[in-house]
């Protein structure tokens, strides 16, 4: 019954002496899952080529910075390092950024 299992559904059965040996293996088991999944995760999506829309690209993944705002902060910064760099007062002159906005940029940057 287990080899017949194991063909038509594709299930490993594996014996263990006690609970304890049956914990130790699903731990490993788990243990070994774990880098793979890491080593998996893409972006998906659209992938600008150009290197301008990259940064606009990039900037866009800040909270509420879409496609007018990311013009805006790299037109006033001049560059990424500057905008991921800047303060909550220096993102506030930005025309669109206020300190709502600029407050949850600075915290997803942070924290």
């Amino acid at each position: 019954m287990e080899n017949g299992i194991s063909l038509t559904f594709g299930i490993c059965i594996l014996r263990t002496l006690n609970k304890i040996e049956t914990v130790k293996i699903m731990l490993y088991a788990a243990q070994q899952k774990l880098p793979n999944q890491k080593a998996k995760m893409t972006r998906y999506g659209y992938r600008p080529k150009s290197f301008y829309k990259r940064q606009l690209f990039l900037l866009q993944g800040l909270p509420n910075v879409g496609p007018i705002l990311a013009k805006a902060l790299l037109l006033h910064f001049g560059n990424i390092r500057a905008v991921m760099s800047a303060t909550e007062q220096q993102l506030t002159k930005v025309a669109g950024v206020g300190n709502k906005k600029a407050k949850e940029i600075i915290s997803i940057l942070t924290r």
